[in-house]
C-alpha cells in the first residue's frame, strides 16, 4: 500500500469561517488566542511561560496517578517511562482531547491521536526537551447519541449500533457501564459486516483481546465496564509504540486537584459569564460565530445526583441549586470536597483543569475545540493562567484507488466537488453528452420569450385588451418549461445511469451521510482492507506545521 497526501483548500472541508481564517488568515483573528501556532518560536516561549508558571510540585502527584490508571489499560513500557518523565521539570505535554467514541468512534479521534504523536516527537527535537503524548478521555460528557453507533463504507454505508435504551439522560460516560455481551455484540456485528481479508482476524482479535482486558479490570461483580473505560484500553493499546498516556479525568485521584478551581468558579462565575458572553459578541461583530454562551447565574461545574448530571445555579447571592438539593455556599463547597467523584466540569472549566494540572505545550483541536478556545483567553487571564498553544489537528479525506479511478476517469476536480451530488452528476453527464443543459435550456426560453413578445405587439395594434391572457401564457410556459428541464435531466441520468451511480459512490465515500467522512466512517473498514500498519503509514506521511485539510490517497 502506498499513500500520498495531496492540499485540499476547498472551504467545504473546514467546517467555519473562523476555523478557516484560523489556518489561512491568522492574522485577522490572531487576537484572540496567545501564540502564533505556525511559529517554532511560540513553542518556545510557551516552554518558557510553563517554566514560569505551571505549579512543578504538581508533577510527582500527576505521574502517580497517571502510572496506576494507564498500568490498568495495560498500556506498554514506553508509556511508563513517558509518564515518569512527567517528574522532570524540564518537559512538556502535548495533548489532544475528545469523547469517547465506539470502538474508537470516527475517524477524526484517530487523526487527532496521529497529531499528538508526530506533533511531540516534532517539538521533542526542536526543542531539545522531552515531550510526552497524552489523550485526555473526556469521559465526563454525556451524550449517548456520539457513542451508541459506527458506521462502515462497504457497497453501502453499513451501521452499527450499540444498545443504550436503558441508560438515563444525563448519565457519564464514566458511568455508562454495560454488560461485556453488549459490546461483544458490537464486535461481533462489526466482524459480520466487513469482508474477508487478510487483516480481518487480526483486527476482531484485537477488539476482543481489548474487550477482556477491560472486563478484567472490572470492579463490578458482572464484569461489566464503562463506555469511556473500554475506549481507553482500545486507544492505548493500539498506539502502546508510541508511548501514548491516557488521562481521564474521572478518575478520583486526578478529579481531586480540581478543588482550587472549583471554589475559583463559584466566587468568579458571574464574571467568567459575562466575559465569556462579551468575547463571543465581539467575534460575531466581526463575522463569526459565538461558540459558548454562558448563563450568567450558571456555575461551570456539574453535580452528578442520582446518577444523572445537573447544573448547579446560584439562585440568589450565597445560595445554590443543583437538581432537589439547596446549598449554601459553605454548604456546596463541604459537599464538593466530600463527593469530588461526583464532579464534572464544563466546556469554560475543563481546559483550565487540564492546563493546570498538566505542563501543557500545545493543544491539538478540531475545527469546534478552536473556536471555543477563541473565548477563552480572557478567562484564563483572570485564572492568572496563560491559553496554550492551540494546534490545529490533522483533518483529512481517504480516497482509494476505486474512488480515485472514477475521479480520473469523469475529470472530476477537487473545485468540482463543492457542488452538491445533483449537481456534479449533471456537470459530469453534460461534459460527457458535450452539453451545456443550461445553456439550451436557456436559449428555449429566449426564443419563445421573444415569440411571445412579437406576437402579444402585433396583437396591441389592434388595440384588443387580452393582456391578462398573455400573463396567463407566459405564466404557464415558465411553469411547463421548469418541467421539462427537469425531465430532460431525468431523462439524461436514465440513460447515463452508470455515471449516476459512479457519482453516487464518489459522494457515498466522500461525503457519507453528507457529512465529511472523518465525522462519519470508522477506522475499522479501513483497518480490515490495509492493516494496522495503515495508521504507522498516515504517522509517517503526516508532515508537522502543515495545516490544510489533505486528501490520502491510496494506491496498492
Amino acid at each position: 500500500m502506498n499513500i500520498e497526501l495531496k492540499k485540499i483548500d476547498l472551504s467545504k472541508f473546514y467546517y467555519n469561517n473562523l476555523y478557516r481564517d484560523y489556518i489561512f488568515n491568522f492574522d485577522k483573528i490572531k487576537n484572540y488566542y496567545q501564540y502564533d501556532f505556525r511559529r517554532i518560536d511560540s513553542y518556545k516561549k510557551r516552554f518558557e511561560d510553563i517554566s514560569l508558571n505551571y505549579n512543578h510540585s504538581l508533577r510527582p502527584e500527576v505521574s502517580g496517578i497517571l502510572k496506576k490508571y494507564n498500568g490498568s489499560l495495560g498500556c506498554s513500557r514506553k508509556t511508563i517511562e513517558n509518564i515518569d518523565a512527567l517528574e522532570d521539570s524540564k518537559s512538556a505535554v502535548v495533548i489532544g482531547g475528545q469523547q469517547p467514541g465506539l470502538l474508537t468512534g470516527p475517524i477524526f479521534i484517530i487523526y487527532k491521536i496521529l497529531t499528538v504523536l508526530k506533533v511531540s516527537s516534532f517539538l521533542e527535537n526542536k526543542l531539545n526537551r522531552k515531550i510526552v503524548p497524552c489523550f485526555w478521555n473526556a469521559s465526563d460528557d454525556s451524550n449517548p447519541g456520539q457513542v451508541n453507533n459506527l458506521t462502515i463504507l462497504n457497497k453501502n454505508l453499513e451501521n452499527i449500533t450499540l444498545d443504550l435504551t436503558g441508560v438515563k439522560k444525563g448519565v457519564k460516560y464514566s458511568r455508562m457501564y454495560l454488560k461485556t455481551d453488549d459490546f461483544k455484540k458490537v464486535i461481533d456485528n462489526l466482524s459480520n459486516v466487513i469482508k474477508p481479508t487478510d487483516f480481518k482476524g487480526t483486527a476482531v482479535d484485537f477488539l476482543n483481546e481489548c474487550l477482556s482486558a477491560a472486563a478484567d479490570s472490572s470492579t463490578a461483580e458482572d464484569s461489566s465496564t464503562s463506555i469511556s473505560y473500554f475506549f481507553s484500553v482500545i486507544i492505548s493499546r493500539m498506539f502502546s509504540d508510541y508511548g501514548l498516556v491516557v488521562v481521564d479525568p474521572a478518575v478520583k485521584e486526578l478529579k481531586s486537584l480540581s478543588r482550587s478551581l472549583l471554589n475559583y468558579d463559584i466566587d468568579n462565575h458571574k464574571k467568567i459569564s459575562s466575559t465569556v458572553n462579551y468575547v463571543g459578541d465581539k467575534l460575531k461583530e466581526n463575522g463569526y460565530h459565538s461558540q459558548i454562551n454562558s448563563q450568567t447565574e450558571t456555575l461551570n461545574f456539574f453535580l452528578d445526583l442520582k446518577g444523572v448530571r445537573e447544573k448547579i445555579t446560584e439562585v440568589k447571592k450565597g445560595y445554590f441549586a443543583a437538581g432537589n438539593k439547596r446549598f449554601t455556599k459553605e454548604e456546596l463547597i463541604k459537599y464538593i470536597e466530600k463527593n469530588i467523584k461526583d464532579i464534572s466540569l464544563n466546556v469554560i472549566m475543563r481546559p483550565l483543569f487540564q492546563d493546570s494540572v498538566l505542563p501543557v505545550m500545545c493543544c491539538i483541536c478540531g475545527p469546534g475545540e478552536t473556536s471555543y478556545f477563541s473565548q477563552l483567553k480572557k478567562i484564563y487571564g483572570l485564572a492568572d493562567a496563560r491559553l496554550p498553544i492551540i494546534y490545529p489537528r490533522f483533518s483529512a479525506t481517504i480516497i482509494e484507488k476505486r474512488i480515485k479511478k472514477v475521479l480520473d476517469r469523469f475529470e472530476i476536480s477537487d473545485t468540482d466537488l463543492q457542488l452538491d451530488r445533483e449537481k456534479l452528476t449533471r456537470k459530469i453527464i453534460e461534459r460527457r453528452l458535450n452539453l451545456n443543459l443550461d445553456e439550451l435550456m436557456a436559449g428555449f426560453k429566449n426564443d419563445t420569450g421573444e415569440l411571445i413578445k412579437r406576437f402579444e405587439k402585433n396583437i396591441s395594434n389592434y388595440g384588443m385588451n387580452i393582456f391578462s391572457s398573455f400573463d396567463r401564457i407566459k405564466r404557464n410556459i415558465k411553469k411547463e418549461t421548469s418541467i421539462l428541464e427537469k425531465k430532460l435531466y431525468s431523462e439524461y441520468k436514465k440513460q447515463n445511469g452508470y455515471v449516476t451511480g459512479s457519482s453516487d459512490k464518489v459522494y457515498q465515500s466522500i461525503f457519507p451521510n453528507d457529512n465529511l467522512q472523518e465525522r462519519e466512517l470508522s477506522i475499522w473498514g479501513f483497518i480490515n482492507k490495509y492493516g494496522f500498519d495503515f495508521t504507522y503509514s498516515l504517522y509517517l506521511e503526516l508532515k508537522p506545521l502543515s495545516f490544510s485539510h489533505k486528501f490520502i490517497e491510496i494506491s496498492e
